[in-house]
């Protein structure tokens, strides 16, 4: 507020000059409140200014005002003469005093904000750098390894909206496959994926059921109010499939949604208990587990992609599942998982 108040006087002295009485007596006015103003933000500020930049603004800033109040004042109230003459020459011409000062003023704001400028700038490099270090360190915790299963082709894509992302899935054991979505976005989400990833390399229990409870007490009190989707498949020998689900969308079998039981989402009552549902995987057959930023998806008319489109092309591979989402319109993280029965 200072910078700006010291900069209005300055432009004001440059267009309105200083000839007239009227403007001359409220100038000594500002200069006045502007030594107030800024004496007493020094004072309670100084521990603050640490930068070259900052000291000369407000000693600028300060000594400006002090020139401000022309030889009446100094001489007639303060009793102080005035050492710097009201004008003097440079190069044959004449300087007004209070012209120079205003222009040494306006050179030190301008370069105290480009240095903040640069500063502001550099801060942000260094934020997106350690955003950019943080996905690398997400993509490698999530597991892409396939399943162990023979005649079972696995297919995962995974394209977080920002840097890094609250979506995750995870192969555990080479028998289950475990997909989830953490509510909210950005680094926040990301440090719950790698609490629920770190917790999933953990459990011993290849039961969905008891995965997801194992992960839900692991859960609970640390998401800071917040809760995760979560979905775990097993996959057995003849084409049995086992599903839990804790509150995230049901997982799509050959186009169509498969009834299955859902729970609470992780993370709001560590006593959950989730059931399993079993389905029937034939040669051939195909089942898909996606995140909601698929559903979601939103064009520039503000029309969602929706769960009929979605499962419109649920049968399709994870790479064209996601690519539809994206085209229509990312805006939030896509996660696709898909496992076809080839015999």
């Amino acid at each position: 507020m200072v910078v700006w108040g010291s900069l209005g006087v300055v432009l004001a002295r440059v267009f309105l000059g200083g000839g007239v009485l009227v403007l001359r007596g409220a100038e000594r006015i500002i200069n006045i409140l502007l030594i107030a103003v800024v004496l007493m933000v020094w004072w309670q500020r100084q521990g603050e200014m640490s930068s070259w930049q900052d000291r000369a603004l407000w000693l600028t800033i300060l000594f400006q005002g002090f020139l401000g109040l022309d030889d009446l004042i100094f001489r007639g109230i303060l009793g102080v003469p005035n050492v710097i003459p009201l004008v003097f020459q440079v190069g044959g011409y004449e300087v007004d005093r209070r012209h120079a000062m205003s222009v040494a003023l306006a050179a030190v704001i301008l370069a105290t904000l480009l240095a903040r400028l640069l500063a502001d700038r550099r801060e942000k490099e260094r934020l997106a750098s350690e955003f950019e270090a943080a996905g690398v360190i997400q993509r490698l915790l999530l597991d892409k390894a396939l399943l162990s299963q023979p005649g079972l082709t696995l297919e995962a894509i995974y394209a977080p909206a920002q840097e890094v992302g609250g979506d995750f899935y995870y192969v555990l054991a080479g028998q289950l496959v475990v997909v989830g979505d953490v509510s909210g976005k950005g680094l926040k989400a990301a440090m719950l994926v790698s609490l629920v990833v770190g917790a999933l390399r953990m459990i011993t229990s290849r039961h969905p059921g008891e995965v997801l409870a194992a992960l839900n007490r692991a859960v609970a009190g640390q998401a800071d109010g917040g809760f995760v989707t979560c979905a775990c498949v097993r996959f057995d020998p003849g084409g049995v499939v086992t599903v839990a689900n804790a509150g995230h969308l049901s997982p799509y079998l050959n186009g169509t949604e498969a009834a299955v039981d859902t729970g609470l989402p992780l993370g709001l009552v560590p006593d959950t208990m989730y059931a399993e549902s079993t389905l029937a995987l034939a040669p051939g057959d195909s089942i898909t587990l996606l995140s909601d930023g698929v559903v979601e998806a939103e064009n520039p008319k503000r029309e969602l992609f929706g769960f009929d489109r979605t499962r419109e092309i649920s049968g399709k591979s994870a790479q064209e599942i996601a690519q539809a989402a994206k085209a229509w319109g990312q805006n939030d993280d896509i996660t696709v998982v898909t496992v076809r029965r080839n015999s």
